[in-house]
């Protein structure tokens, strides 16, 4: 586990607690599903939230904690997996593609789809509640350095390709 300072460790959640971590995230994802379906939020509710989470709660989540993280070979390590991964899929899939004789685009997307993931909406959450508030300082970096970034940069690089050939 990545621990910012002693106070840290301590506060991480017991084996009890993360499990109760995890029962509170899916009663929530079912709460809002269940809310959905009942018509008690409106069709484009989730824009609403969506902007809220990436406009004021991700900002503030990120000058909270990532001042804390100090820059050593690990940090950089685990900012680096991301981009190992999206270059592990697109090789993967390249290969898969070309034997399956599949068109450029489609080896793209399937290189897009699995080698990114969203580790701002699930991700967070679930390191917040498996390891505490030590354990987000490095999701954050994992997410804001790697996924971001990644996806930023090569994801779009990869798309507008192969859209615009």
């Amino acid at each position: 586990m990545f621990v910012v300072s002693r106070r840290d460790e301590a506060t991480a959640p017991r084996r009890n607690d993360r499990m109760q971590n995890l029962l509170l995230l899916v009663i929530c994802f079912a709460a809002g599903v269940s809310l959905r379906r009942a018509g008690h939020i409106p069709e484009r509710g989730h824009a609403a939230l969506n902007a809220f989470i990436l406009h004021l709660s991700l900002p503030a989540l990120i000058l909270l904690h990532l001042h804390l993280v100090p820059l050593t070979p690990a940090v950089v390590g685990a900012a680096t997996i991301s981009w190992a991964l999206l270059a592990l899929s697109a090789a993967f899939f390249f290969a898969v593609g070309r034997a399956a004789r599949l068109a450029p685009q489609t080896i793209g997307a399937l290189t897009l789809t699995g080698g990114l993931a969203n580790t701002s909406f699930v991700g967070i959450p679930m390191i917040q509640a498996f390891y505490g508030d030590g354990g987000v300082a490095l999701g954050l970096v994992i997410d804001q350095l790697g996924s971001y970034l990644t996806l930023a940069t090569l994801g779009i690089a990869v798309g507008g390709a192969l859209l615009w050939g």
